[in-house]
């Protein structure tokens, strides 16, 4: 599914996709930390049952994004380190946020198409997603948590888009280095596929990834002047 299936007619209210009982358990999980894996799975199927609904009632471009922005900051929310179960890390919804992902990846364009306001915070916000869920594993297993994230995300698909992405930014990079998508891009790169195969040729990979570094540390540095 991607953003562009959609379109606006009239304004329409966007139905509630997170309701009160799973947001309320959420935050009480923060303190308290009672939910368990099946809880979590438990949600994540009410989730994906109310965003079928609105599809077939019908759905709006404003509709669709409203839904994956609330779907997105109530899994943000969860303990990161729950995440990494196995019923959780690979469950539909998930796989859903990912096929999010590379939609968004694949309609901005530095050069031409710029992500606008919602679809940039949805954007950052699954990707901090994983990166929460990477750096709050235990220390002894860390890094197998990493691999394990970067082997879901890294499908063939997403590394051809951030490739294309890549090139796209250092292609057109002056006047363009306040787009905030690119410091999410370089995110993605930098914390959750490092060491996936872009090129063929190690020196490409590795050109990718300083030129990933030099975007992240400008944005920083122009945010920081702002």
């Amino acid at each position: 599914m991607t953003t562009e299936e959609y379109h606006d007619d009239n304004a329409l209210p966007s139905p509630v996709m997170v309701n009160k009982a799973n947001l309320l358990a959420i935050r009480r999980d923060a303190t308290e930390h009672n939910l368990s894996s099946n809880d979590i799975c438990t949600m994540f199927n009410e989730f994906i049952i109310e965003f079928e609904r609105m599809e077939q009632s019908g759905i709006t471009t404003n509709m669709f994004l409203d839904a994956v922005e609330e779907i997105a900051d109530a899994v943000m929310s969860i303990t990161p380190k729950k995440l990494l179960d196995p019923k959780v890390l690979y469950h539909p919804l998930i796989y859903f946020l990912h096929q999010v992902l590379i939609d968004l990846l694949a309609n901005w364009r530095a050069s031409q198409l710029r992500l606008n306001i919602q679809e940039s915070d949805i954007f950052l916000k699954i990707v901090l997603i994983f990166v929460h869920a990477a750096e709050e594993a235990p220390t002894a297993t860390v890094e197998e948590e990493r691999i394990k994230i970067r082997d879901l995300i890294a499908t063939k698909k997403i590394i051809f888009l951030v490739r294309e992405q890549v090139i796209d930014n250092t292609t057109n990079k002056e006047g363009i280095n306040d787009d905030p998508n690119i410091c999410t891009l370089c995110l993605l790169i930098l914390k959750l596929l490092r060491g996936t195969p872009f090129f063929f040729n190690n020196e490409q990979n590795e050109l990718l990834v300083d030129d990933c570094k030099f975007f992240f540390t400008n944005i920083c540095q122009i945010k920081a002047k702002t």
